[in-house]
């Protein structure tokens, strides 16, 4: 059996539970959570959001291995706290928007990025060169669309979606992309529930992170429990913190305590 959290790195909930429990294997339970009890908002579009939630993203990942897990998907297209709790835990933490762009780059010479607004462009492209792909990188194209208003209750799914659809075939057609990476796991879940085949829309894949990213933790679970690989190298860059350091760190912060951390419910399949 093998136990994964998909975590939505702020308050608001989306629509992957559906879409993994669709593509999971058999022996895979799925547990989904968010930062509801610690972060207030649904989204995190800005870069002090961002800086918040990564590290309550970083801290309820640790908490994930230390209750079982055998790996956390970080379903937010900027990837909030994966670099930061890959220091700290030994289980695989997958960010969608890289294993995506991975994927990518994979099955495609060029790839472009459709995002919410033009205010985060400026992240994504800073994360595709951290990822080592800007050679690969075509275009990274907004929507227009601020997140809040991505909700259906505010904004209908299809509208979203069409837009999302016309940006992307700008992208084909102007930028010389040849797939299309969604950079919101929010109208991404819209997207795989509407179109089973994510070539139909434009001809070319439109990929949802989340779907990438969950198959890439299950794979990084198989090659950890059967062929022996880490799912982290602990030369330089991921190297742990001293323990004395980081105790004190959490004892001054109140990590997991007074159910700051703690508080967070979640969803089982």
């Amino acid at each position: 059996m093998t136990r994964i959290l998909v975590l939505n790195p702020f308050g608001g909930t989306t629509l992957e539970l559906e879409n993994c429990r669709a593509i999971a294997r058999p022996d895979t339970e799925v547990v989904f959570d968010n930062l509801a009890p610690v972060y207030p908002l649904s989204h995190v579009n800005h870069r002090l959001y961002r800086t918040k939630a990564a590290e309550l993203a970083a801290v309820r990942i640790v908490q994930a291995e230390k209750e079982g897990f055998d790996a956390v998907v970080d379903s937010c297209g900027a990837d909030p706290g994966v670099q930061e709790a890959r220091g700290l835990v030994d289980i695989p933490v997958v960010g969608v928007l890289e294993a995506t762009v991975h994927y990518a780059a994979m099955i495609a010479h060029r790839f472009s990025i459709v995002v919410v607004t033009d205010s985060i462009i400026s992240t994504f492209r800073d994360l595709v060169t951290l990822y080592g792909l800007s050679s690969k990188l075509a275009s990274i194209r907004p929507i227009h669309y601020i997140p809040p208003k991505l909700y259906p209750e505010v904004t209908k799914p299809q509208v979203i979606l069409d837009k999302v659809i016309e940006v992307s075939r700008r992208c084909i057609e102007e930028d010389g992309a040849e797939a299309i990476v969604m950079g919101g796991t929010l109208f991404s879940s819209f997207f795989t529930q509407t179109y089973p085949d994510p070539c139909a829309p434009i001809g070319a894949p439109i990929l949802d992170p989340t779907i990438v990213g969950f198959k890439t933790a299950e794979m990084m679970v198989d090659l950890r429990k059967l062929a022996g690989i880490p799912a982290v190298s602990r030369v330089a860059t991921y190297e742990r913190p001293n323990p004395v350091e980081l105790d004190r760190f959490a004892a001054y912060y109140g990590w997991g305590q007074n159910g700051k951390v703690d508080a967070a419910a979640g969803q089982t399949v």
